[in-house]
């Protein structure tokens, strides 16, 4: 709904520049900022619930499914818009990529923001840098996947992004002890 409001439609309309500079400042404030915001809307309500302090693990497994959602949904417009302008190929693959490989991409995404929204929760004094941190990483792997699409740098984006997830997933009991402390 962000993209139809000014600014934003100005931003999101930048996503198709030929200007490299103008496309890079698009995906990133237009798309990437927007998306990881609304799929990390439910994460914020969650937290925030009254008597809910849940596990930072459970918190990442809510935002995962957060964005599984949003990426189906997505994945499901854009076959009833862009890829009905394709050809019977094309069209065919894009399918399967957004309604496969992508909802996935969004699910991680969330995941990753998810990860730090639960630490902020735990550990309120460090609240806003890990909001920041929450919104900021997923949204640049994103805005680099979106800008970069199928090649090499777009696919070591999808790639990265799940290395990072696996990762702070693993060192989820060694972080809440280093953000406990003072």
């Amino acid at each position: 709904m962000l993209q139809h409001l000014p600014p934003w439609t100005f931003l999101y309309s930048m996503t198709d520049s030929g200007n490299f500079l103008a496309r890079v400042f698009g995906m990133f404030f237009g798309g990437a900022i927007n998306e990881e915001i609304c799929k990390a809307a439910v994460i914020f309500w969650l937290v925030r619930r009254p008597g809910s302090i849940l596990m930072p693990q459970t918190v990442v497994f809510y935002g995962m499914i957060s964005g599984l959602g949003f990426g189906i949904y997505e994945g499901v417009n854009y076959q009833q818009t862009i890829n009905r302008q394709q050809g019977i190929d094309t069209a065919y693959f894009l399918n399967i990529a957004r309604l496969t490989s992508l909802p996935f991409l969004h699910a991680v995404w969330t995941g990753i923001a998810a990860y730090f929204i639960a630490f902020a929760a735990l550990v309120p004094s460090k609240r806003h840098a890990l909001w920041l941190v929450a919104i900021l990483i997923p949204a640049v792997l994103h805005a680099t996947y979106n800008i970069c699409g199928w090649n090499i740098l777009g696919l070591a984006s999808g790639l990265l992004s799940v290395i990072l997830l696996m990762t702070y997933l693993s060192n989820c009991i060694a972080m809440q002890q280093r953000l406990k402390k003072p």
